[in-house]
């Protein structure tokens, strides 16, 4: 297992390597956004459809906090 998948794997997504004509591909991937702490820990996941004004505010609350998530 490479240290993508294994990483995946840790935080609960997932992504498919499919191959193409030649030397090209393409990658299939969860579309959810992961939180990494600043300890390597998974503090949340954000899931689609995403509202970008929310998306906005909830990051800025987040990272204004001054707390260790």
């Amino acid at each position: 297992m490479s240290g993508i998948e294994k990483f995946c794997d840790e935080i609960g997504m997932s992504f498919v390597h499919i191959p193409g004509a030649g030397d090209s591909y393409t990658v299939d991937h969860s579309g959810a956004l992961v939180l990494i702490d600043p300890r390597a820990r998974v503090s949340g996941y954000i899931k689609p459809p995403f509202d970008l004004d929310r998306l906005v505010y909830d990051l800025q609350k987040i990272a204004g906090s001054g707390r260790q998530l």
